[in-house]
């Protein structure tokens, strides 16, 4: 998984692009429904529809996952 900055982001990724995926989102973690601010990657891909929004817990768990 791409590294993160303190602001809960991708290094590439924009915080313009980060708000969008978290209003798409409506600010609800992708994979356990709990309030999220962290967003991440699916598979590593690059693409804005592959940006999810994930909370601290889950998005450590795939970080040590991957």
């Amino acid at each position: 998984m791409t590294s993160t900055h303190d602001r809960g982001r991708p290094r590439d990724v924009s915080r313009r692009t980060a708000d969008r995926i978290r209003r798409r989102d409506r600010g609800r973690c992708q994979q356990c429904g709990t309030r999220g601010r962290e967003v991440a990657y699916l598979e590593g891909a690059d693409r804005d529809e592959l940006l999810v929004t994930l909370c601290r817990a889950c998005h450590e768990r795939r970080a040590t996952r991957d």
